[in-house]
């Protein structure tokens, strides 16, 4: 059984469902599908590999109730933030790498998910990393409060020009002690196998790896 995902649906203008097992009898324009293992068979019935799917999870202690210190400065987001965070794009975005969906929209997607976070109508808060010599939000993260004391990272993005500096691993420390203040203990984040770089910082900011998915996207004709 398929189920209809709403917010997506109503962003990209047609069906989009979530398929969590291949039962090939949903009539989904577009299905994602998570699996512990590849499954070749899968692209025999018209699906697509897109790429794999790492869930790194951490453990939130009271370590991370302390101030932080860091040169850079980390508060959270404001609707006037957005003007220079809405340039920031995901080149490793599963629907970039499905390469039917118009970079445009894709984009806008991203920026609508940023500014319904700003407004905590989506995630529930958005963090922003300020830079340069101006001072001006170069990155942010966005956090969601769950179930069973977890939160999730949604979105964690930083300007090509000041990656590689810091930024990331700064909004990662601050989002860790906001979720523990929202009273979460643990801390959860989901990146694309490709994106190496990414998985190398959760793991020196104390992540550990705790599963491991795959992306299969199919097209009705």
């Amino acid at each position: 059984m398929s189920y209809r995902l709403a917010w997506d649906s109503q962003f990209w203008g047609f069906r989009v469902d979530d398929l969590p097992q291949p039962t090939f009898r949903s009539a989904a324009t577009f299905v994602q599908h998570l699996s512990d293992r590849p499954l070749p068979h899968l692209l025999d019935k018209g699906w697509s590999y897109i790429d794999s799917r790492y869930y790194f999870e951490r453990e939130l202690t009271s370590l991370d109730g302390t101030p932080f210190i860091s040169k850079y400065f980390c508060r959270l987001a404001y609707s006037q933030d957005a003007v220079f965070l809405k340039s920031i794009e995901f080149p490793m975005s599963r629907y970039v790498l499905d390469g039917s969906f118009e970079p445009e929209r894709i984009q806008l997607l991203y920026n609508t998910w940023l500014m319904k976070s700003i407004e905590g109508d989506f995630d529930d808060i958005c963090l922003c990393v300020l830079g340069g010599p101006a001072m001006i939000p170069v990155g942010y993260c966005t956090l969601r409060l769950r179930e069973d004391n977890l939160a999730t990272i949604g979105l964690i993005a930083v300007d090509p020009y000041y990656q590689g500096q810091r930024y990331a691993k700064c909004l990662l420390e601050h989002a860790a002690r906001y979720a523990y203040y929202m009273g979460a203990r643990k801390l959860g984040v989901v990146t694309q196998g490709q994106n190496i770089a990414a998985q190398k910082t959760y793991l020196s900011q104390g992540f550990r790896l705790k599963g491991v998915g795959f992306w299969y996207h199919k097209w009705q004709k």
